[in-house]
């Protein structure tokens, strides 16, 4: 999990944000319990944040189940048993889809 967060880190440097001067990041795991996954993304939803960040199938279909509103970036998700990771909708002009 570890190397996962620091790759997500250096692909925020790259992009000009750093944790802790000009981002904020509220980590949550569900340490392998699929049953707190729901409860983890709703959580999060109450914290208002401005996007929601997922890495597998069932926390992405967590986060949607927990917002229509705020956006979902799902990393390393494959679709399997014909489970859709898109949610049909826009933002900023991109489709928020994960393959």
């Amino acid at each position: 999990m570890e190397a996962r967060v620091g790759c997500f880190r250096q692909g925020l440097r790259e992009l000009g944000y750093v944790e802790g001067q000009n981002v904020v990041i509220e980590y949550r795991w569900g340490e392998g319990k699929e049953g707190r996954l729901s409860d983890l993304a709703v959580e999060l939803v109450d914290l208002k944040i401005d996007v929601l960040v997922t890495h597998g199938v069932l926390a992405t279909l967590a986060a949607k189940r927990a917002t229509a509103t705020i956006p979902i970036m799902c990393c390393s998700v494959r679709r399997t048993g014909g489970q859709p990771c898109s949610t049909g909708r826009q933002h900023h002009g991109t489709d928020r889809a994960c393959a």
